[in-house]
């Protein structure tokens, strides 16, 4: 398995906990929601902006934008995740959370199918660096 593809996995990976760690219901998880919605709309970014990429320069910049945005939403992630311990069981999960998971799905399955772009440009330097930049922030976001 490639790095790139590890990489991809780890990604998705995050991006579904984050999906059930941060999806709520009107009330208790309203400041869950807004995070969520932040974070979907953050991905759904990087996605169209790597379906648009046409050489590893557009890559780079769509990575740098997504690791951006994600520097930004992961103090807050992270703050939700120690103030509601409870959803990080994804087996007793409300069912309100259980029944918003398909937004995440639909933008992991976007995602997953333009990482095919990404896959082109994997050796390029400014792509690796760029990779690098992420990981660090979706760690740092990591519950």
């Amino acid at each position: 398995m490639t790095k790139n593809v590890k990489i991809a996995i780890k990604l998705l990976a995050i991006v579904f906990l984050a999906g059930c760690l941060c999806y709520g219901c009107s009330g208790k998880y309203d400041d869950v929601i807004d995070v969520n919605n932040d974070f979907v709309e953050i991905l759904n970014d990087y996605s169209a902006n790597l379906e648009k990429a046409d050489n590893a320069k557009d890559v780079a910049a769509a990575i740098n934008e997504v690791a951006e945005k994600m520097e930004k939403l992961a103090p807050r992630m992270k703050k939700l995740s120690e103030k509601y311990p409870d959803l990080k069981n994804q087996k007793d999960l409300p069912e309100e959370l259980v029944q918003s998971q398909t937004k995440v799905e639909q933008v992991s399955t976007r995602l997953a199918g333009s990482f095919m772009t990404l896959v082109k440009y994997v050796g390029n330097p400014e792509v690796m660096a760029a990779q690098m930049r992420l990981g660090k922030a979706m760690q740092s976001a990591s519950m």
